[in-house]
């Protein structure tokens, strides 16, 4: 944990992020508020990016930006892990999944099925994580949705492309760096259930995004990803991350 706070105060200083944590503070409260600075700071730096009308047209980043943004993506992969020792359970209790199946890790396909319905994400160019984050981020009642939903695909493709996270063409990979910055910017939380044959694995730790955002919830299968979508949930809560 020294190291870690360590390392992040550095990159926030270099980042010019004046540091807001108090020194009084627990060891693992002040590496909290550095890693989640440098989230908030990623964030703030990428959405710029994500946001521009000229992304389409935009073929390289500054090298400097992109080392930034990769520097910040890497260090604040630590961040849903350290949350997730330090606080107390009560704090970071899934509002999606019941309480008999808050820690469970092994699920089967039916226990899946009573809680979630499965949705479909295109395998065109390996864009089924962008596909699947797109739709589980856009609000069901923003005019022109499926327009959108394949804009915010192509535009975290592209970002995702642009900063190294991913090669053009290839799949995003759990445990990707990349995952906590693109799901930052799109205001969620998310966690991946793994099919291992006949067993789905969720892994407590195996988690991106804004610690206190909105649970999204993937399906991965056979290198695919796909939505989930809660079923005590409407549809038009259950897609209301990101508004444009």
């Amino acid at each position: 944990a020294e190291r870690t706070l360590r390392d992040a105060r550095r990159l926030l200083k270099a980042l010019g992020v004046p540091w807001k944590g108090d020194e009084a503070s627990s060891l693992e409260a002040e590496t909290r508020q550095a890693l989640q600075q440098l989230l908030d700071e990623g964030r703030r730096r990428l959405r710029t990016i994500f946001d521009n009308p000229s992304l389409r047209h935009i073929d390289r980043i500054q090298p400097d930006e992109k080392a930034w943004l990769n520097a910040i993506a890497c260090s604040s992969a630590d961040l849903q892990g350290t949350l997730r020792r330090t606080l107390a359970p009560a704090n970071h209790r899934s509002n999606v999944l019941p309480p008999d199946a808050q820690d469970r890790l092994q699920w089967t396909p039916a226990q899946l099925g009573e809680i979630f319905y499965k949705g479909g994400a295109s395998a065109e160019n390996n864009n089924c994580w962008f596909h699947s984050m797109a739709q589980l981020s856009v609000a069901e009642d923003v005019r022109d949705r499926n327009a959108v939903v394949w804009d915010m695909t192509h535009r975290l493709r592209k970002v995702s492309d642009l900063l190294g996270f991913t090669e053009r063409g290839m799949m995003v990979e759990t445990g990707n760096p990349g995952m906590q910055l693109l799901s930052a910017i799109l205001n969620v939380q998310m966690r991946i259930f793994s099919a291992r044959g006949a067993t789905l694995f969720l892994q407590p730790d195996d988690v991106a995004g804004s610690p206190t955002a909105r649970e999204v919830y993937l399906h991965l299968s056979n290198n695919h990803f796909e939505p989930l979508w809660p079923r005590s949930e409407p549809r038009s809560n259950g897609s209301a991350g990101y508004r444009r």
